[in-house]
This record gives C-alpha cells, sequence and structure tokens, in this order.
C-alpha cells in the first residue's frame, strides 16, 4: 500500500503546540502500513498572525517552522502576495454575504485555504506516482489518539465525524488518489457554488456540496479526535461527552430513513 500525506494552510508555532501530536498519532500510523510513505506540504507565509475571530492578536510566528514536518516535497507562498493575487475573487464572492459575520475574515481565510491546497495538489500530482490511500491534513490539528486508518473504496471521501456545520469536517479527510484530487482543487468551484445555490461561501457546506457534485461518497471518522491549536496555544476541545455522541448517532439514524438534512 502506497501513501501520502498532503499538509496545507498556515502553521501556527507548530513546534510547540501540534508537532509531537502529529508525528506521534497521524504520522506514527501512516509509517506503520507504508514504511515508505510521502510527505507534501504547502504554507501560506506570514510572519504573525491576527484573526480577531479566534482571538488571535499580532501573535509571531516561526516563519521557517514548516521544516519540522520533513516533507519530500514542500513550497510557500507569501500571504501578502497571495491576498493581492485574491483581491478580485475576494471582492466576487462577498456579493454572496458573509457566513462567519466577521467582515469577511474568514472568507478571506478560505480563499487563503483553498490556494494551499491547490498548490499541494500539484506536488501530488506532479510526484510521478500514484498512491492507494492520500491524507490531507492541516498542521495546526493535535490529534488526541492515533488516527485509525480505514479500508479506503474508491469514490468515497472519509472525513471526521464532528465539526460538520450542516456540511463536512474540512479540516481533515482521508481518500482515493482521485477523490482528494478532487478535494484539492474545489477551490475552483466556489463561484459555481455562490451562483448556483444563491449562498455565501461556507467552508463545511461547500465541501459537501463539491463531494456531491463529483458524486464522491461519504463516510464519518467515528474515531476521530483533534483539535484545532491557535498560534497562542488556545483550543477548543472536542466534545466527545455521551449526549453529544447519542446525539450524533440519533441524526445518522435520521438520515439513514431520510428525516434528516
Amino acid at each position: 500500500m502506497k501513501i501520502a500525506v498532503c499538509f496545507f494552510g498556515i502553521t501556527r508555532n507548530l513546534k510547540q503546540n501540534t508537532l509531537a501530536s502529529i508525528e506521534q498519532n497521524l504520522l506514527a500510523p501512516v509509517s506503520r502500513m507504508d514504511p515508505n510513505y510521502k510527505r507534501f506540504g504547502h504554507f501560506n507565509f506570514s510572519s504573525c498572525i491576527t484573526n480577531p475571530r479566534t482571538g488571535e492578536d499580532n501573535v509571531r510566528v516561526d516563519p521557517c517552522e514548516s521544516v519540522l514536518l520533513n516533507c519530500d516535497v514542500i513550497s510557500h507562498t507569501d500571504q501578502y502576495l497571495l491576498d493581492l493575487h485574491l483581491k478580485s475573487e475576494f471582492l466576487h464572492l462577498q456579493q454572496f454575504g458573509d457566513s462567519w459575520n466577521d467582515n469577511f475574515g474568514s472568507l478571506m481565510n478560505l480563499l487563503r485555504q483553498f490556494h494551499s491546497l491547490n498548490q499541494v495538489t500539484d506536488h501530488l500530482d506532479q510526484f510521478g506516482q500514484t498512491f492507494d490511500v492520500v491524507i490531507f491534513s492541516r498542521a495546526d490539528l493535535r490529534f488526541e489518539h492515533p488516527v485509525e486508518i480505514p479500508v479506503v473504496r474508491t469514490g468515497t471521501i472519509y472525513t471526521p465525524w464532528f465539526g460538520k456545520y450542516r456540511g463536512l469536517n474540512d479540516r481533515f479527510a482521508i481518500g482515493d488518489f482521485k477523490t482528494m484530487q478532487e478535494y484539492g482543487r474545489r477551490g475552483g468551484l466556489a463561484k459555481q457554488y455562490c451562483a448556483e445555490t444563491g449562498q455565501s461561501l461556507h467552508s463545511e457546506r461547500f465541501l459537501l456540496w463539491c463531494m456531491r457534485q463529483r458524486n464522491v461518497r461519504n463516510v464519518d471518522l467515528t474515531t476521530s479526535n483533534f483539535c484545532i491549536v491557535r498560534a497562542n496555544g488556545s483550543f477548543r476541545p472536542v466534545d466527545t461527552s455521551l449526549s453529544t455522541k447519542c446525539n450524533y448517532r440519533f441524526k445518522q439514524l435520521l438520515r439513514r430513513l431520510k428525516l434528516h438534512p
């Protein structure tokens, strides 16, 4: 079995916050299944992070810390120059509304993420090797226990059971090579999504829409448990209480009976 791990987005003081859990709970399980697995990465570079929605205020980050992931292929984009490149699309998408009500700050972050996804997918495509399993992960995730890699079916994307927001969790995903190419290229459908649905761009709902457009089946990773760790070290753990899991199971049952969206 050949496995590829693709990291994308930004690093948020990786060494202090998430590197150990990535090595122990993501890369170690992958290595046991494929000792020769490959790592790819793309990151948008910024020397500090400011995000009012997440409580980050001009937090300094190490500009070189992505090398700690030891990727076989890695690249970076200066975020200031990227924002200039994204300006036209950003202004166009604003007309459909602000899903996060934060003066379009999160919309810009989503477009930046789409760029990073597209770039790391370029690395995957250009490597000259087809992989049986491809994993996409943000680098600011702290995994609470070892990731269980499923038996991957063609045309199926495996995403976490939590953080769906009436869509699919877009922070981590597993699938076959072709499916994950679609996953990594989905940013190109953003304008189409807004035009056809009349809705503002929303990361999780957009991902679900994209996968349906490509007739990709979704399966939940019911044992996954991770959280985003911000550059200032703050995080919000996943609610794994019995009541939350029972509610999740109940909704899954209703979906099978087609009584829940």
